[in-house]
């Protein structure tokens, strides 16, 4: 007697491993700029990710993709956000080193600004991360007036 077997190959996982690499790929080709979303010519704000997905599916990037596509570019915009904050953060301290009320002025005047060009996820990423980051730079310079008081 012979025992028959059938062998399964998965190739799910694959597919899917080479569909986020894909959008990843895409997501690494773009410029900070376009992350962001400024416009170049104008220098305007735009919907990046709306843009970005509403042009996949005619390019050949399937679901998986987009998914990483957005949680890449999320990623990106965070990761450029917090260049940005460093510095103007270093800016602010150079300026007013011993003055944390203007410092702490100046951080929350460019997060207004910046945060103006800008609706829903990306608007509330840079409030949430600006108020976050003055909050931590006041602290700084309210110990560095103090020890200087001292």
């Amino acid at each position: 007697m012979v025992a028959k077997y059938r062998r399964q190959v998965r190739t799910g996982e694959i597919g899917v491993i080479q569909a986020e690499e894909r959008g990843r790929d895409y997501i690494s080709s773009k410029s900070d700029d376009e992350i962001f979303g400024i416009d170049p010519e104008t220098g305007q704000p735009k919907n990046v990710l709306t843009e970005l997905l509403t042009d996949l599916p005619a390019k050949g990037y399937g679901m998986i993709a987009q998914e990483a596509i957005k949680q890449e570019a999320s990623k990106r915009f965070g990761l450029v956000l917090e260049t940005k904050f460093k510095e103007q953060g270093a800016k602010a301290q150079a300026r007013f080193p011993l003055n944390p009320g203007k410092a702490k002025s100046m951080l929350e005047e460019f997060t207004d600004e910046l945060a103006s060009k800008y609706e829903g996820e990306y608007k509330n990423k840079i409030v949430s991360f600006g108020e976050a980051y003055t909050s931590g730079i006041n602290n700084t310079l309210l110990i560095r007036q103090a020890n200087n008081q001292i």
